[in-house]
């Protein structure tokens, strides 16, 4: 986020308009950067971000000097061979590259401008590449900036059905916020489609402007976060001691929450050194939607701020504190680090470990889409014009994903009884669907194999919700007896019908923003490592969706009705491999978590 930040602010600096804009926009195997990796070439010199580690640039300049205003070309620099040093280049990353080079002029950043502007999440679409009797669209683009229909953008020239085809798929990357490179096959063709879901930066509250408050507030402005300091002593809330943050307040505790907005991409740091008000603060904040909350002090300050505050578990689950990773830090430059890298784990759902203990690959959500997107479907970055040095004639054709020869049943939990909400969740209306039939049409969306719908609370309601579905429905008529009996039920149905399933996914009906891509995903991990379990991280946890192989059906089917999947996760501990998957911490159990859920996605609360 950075990155991007800089490349706007340098093309508004700088009093020169024009230039490349270069965008990784599809990986595969071992790369330095992420599809969304961008840099910045003004025709004055001025430069900013960086797609590789410095071996790629040079030659995407080389290759962009020719580029008239508005066009683009898309390279695939491939990495793999042993001879990458001789080219010149000194590729040594083992992997494939794809990047998008363009040449823009005044005004061509404003979309990016504004959404920084505004801290608004967008989605844009770039057409990559077109076969067949399509017209030539190569970068058109269509952005999209908010979930109501009419707000959205349309640059270059569009095929009808191929326009009507991105808008839904950029609604769904909206949606979810995973980017997505995709192949959209026409009656005339083909295109090849980057699709990247853009967030706004996130945001950092520091509460206390004391002296190891200034390094905080340096390391967050450094990583591209917006800062804001509260503090109710003047002399210390001043720009001046904070000049990195965007924001500095002279507001007392009991007085932050009517100037200071907390929402979802919100973490929250207090560092007040005041017992009192770190718990007047930590009273309000355990009630917000924060999704990281650090105090900083001792362990026993720390548990009886706790007691008093008197929080729900669900909500104490986001309060770290003591804050901060255990890195041996001492001074107040080292405690910063220490927060600030557990705020990054936290956000990214990932344990905070050494990246030479953790199994397979170091980019795990990025490596599980590149596992499926090999195949026939998925094809860019194979068959399309690859880079390779004068002499080397070499072509590699896509290798055969094991992930898609694979065969997994789908066990999809919807029988609670839905206590907390006061009414069945599973009707609950999301995006045009119910959840239940949401749930049940991303995991055939998915195409993984046989479905299990396994319904208990209000079964006969709920039946009409899956009419027209290719799904098996079960009932577990021992519900009330924990989400264990619900799994015994559906594996149970997969085992006695015989099915060839190489492993069983289970999944919920209350997680709307789980898409069939993330059931991929999970298919692609397990093929990748052969563990035995491939779990979704989220928050600090891991959990459902998840995966089991087969071997493990027998144990699934005896798992205690009280009991989840967590505790059969939890026992293989490090043998689980994990995928990270954000949207898994949204989850609908009460009136509240529903609100949020319509809110965040601009949506109104049916009547």
């Amino acid at each position: 986020m950075r990155e991007l930040r800089d490349i706007v602010e340098a093309s508004m600096r700088s009093e020169c308009a024009t230039g490349l804009l270069a965008t990784v926009v599809e990986t595969s195997g071992s790369t330095y950067r992420r599809p969304g990796a961008r840099m910045l070439v003004l025709d004055d010199g001025t430069t900013a971000g960086s797609i590789s580690g410095g071996c790629l640039e040079a030659d995407v300049i080389e290759r962009g000097r020719g580029l008239s205003s508005g066009e683009c070309l898309a390279v695939t620099y491939d990495t793999r061979s042993d001879a990458d040093l001789v080219w010149g280049l000194g590729l040594g990353c083992n992997g494939v590259v794809t990047v998008l080079i363009e040449r823009v002029g005044a005004g061509s950043l404003d979309w990016l401008a504004e959404a920084f502007a505004l801290g608004k999440r967008i989605a844009c679409a770039r057409v990559l590449r077109v076969n067949g009797d399509l017209p030539g669209m190569l970068g058109s683009t269509f952005v999209v900036t908010s979930a109501d229909a009419g707000d959205e953008s349309v640059a270059g020239e569009w095929d009808t059905e191929l326009l009507d085809r991105v808008r839904h798929e950029t609604r769904r990357v909206f949606a979810n916020g995973v980017s997505t490179t995709s192949v959209i096959e026409l009656s005339s063709g083909s295109a090849t489609v980057f699709i990247e879901s853009i967030q706004p930066p996130m945001r950092l509250v520091v509460f206390g402007a004391g002296q190891d408050a200034v390094p905080l507030v340096r390391q967050a402005a450094l990583l591209g976060w917006d800062v804001t300091v509260a503090d109710p002593r003047l002399a210390h809330a001043t720009a001046t001691r904070f000049p990195e943050a965007e924001t500095v307040l002279c507001v007392r505790p009991e007085h932050a929450c009517e100037s200071i907005d907390v929402d979802e991409r919100t973490a929250v740091v207090v560092m007040t050194h005041n017992y009192a008000y770190d718990l007047e603060l930590l009273r309000w904040l355990v009630e917000s939607p924060a999704f990281y909350i650090g105090a900083l002090g001792p362990r026993v300050r720390t548990e009886r701020l706790i007691s008093e505050v008197q929080a729900r578990e669900e909500m104490l689950a986001r309060l770290h504190a003591p804050v901060g990773l255990d890195i041996g830090a001492d001074s107040p430059e080292q405690i910063a680090l220490a927060i600030a890298a557990e705020i990054q784990a936290v956000r990214a759902g990932l344990p905070a470990g050494f990246l030479r203990d953790r199994a397979g690959s170091i980019h795990l959500e990025r490596n599980a889409r590149s596992a499926l997107e090999c195949g026939e479907k998925r094809r860019f970055g194979w068959d399309s014009k690859t880079a390779e040095p004068t002499g080397n004639p070499k072509r590699r054709s896509a290798p055969h994903s094991k992930a898609l020869r694979a065969r997994v049943g789908v066990v999809v939990l919807a029988a609670g009884g839905s206590s907390r909400l006061g009414t069945p969740k599973q009707l609950l209306e999301f995006g045009g669907r119910s959840l239940l039939r949401h749930s049940a049409e991303t995991a055939l969306e998915s195409r993984c194999g046989p479905v299990v719908v396994v319904l208990g609370a209000h079964a006969d309601t709920l039946r009409r919700e899956l009419d027209g579905l290719d799904v098996a429905i079960v009932e577990n008529r021992d519900w009330r007896e924990g989400m264990g009996s619900s799994i015994r039920a559906g594996v149970g149905q997969l085992t006695s019908a015989r099915t060839d399933v190489t492993a069983i996914l289970l999944t919920l009906c209350d997680q709307p923003l789980v898409t069939a891509d993330v059931l991929k995903g999970l298919v692609a991990r397990h093929t990748e490592t052969d563990a035995p379990i491939v779990a979704s991280a989220y928050g600090d946890t891991l959990g459902v969706p998840a995966l089991f192989d087969a071997a493990l059906a027998d144990k699934l089917a005896r798992i205690e009705p009280e009991h989840g999947a967590k505790d059969l996760i939890a026992s293989y501990g490090s043998r689980v491999a994990s995928v990270h998957v954000p949207a898994a911490v949204v989850d609908v159990d009460t009136p509240g978590d529903y609100a949020r859920l319509l809110a965040s996605h601009q949506l109104v609360m049916p009547a």
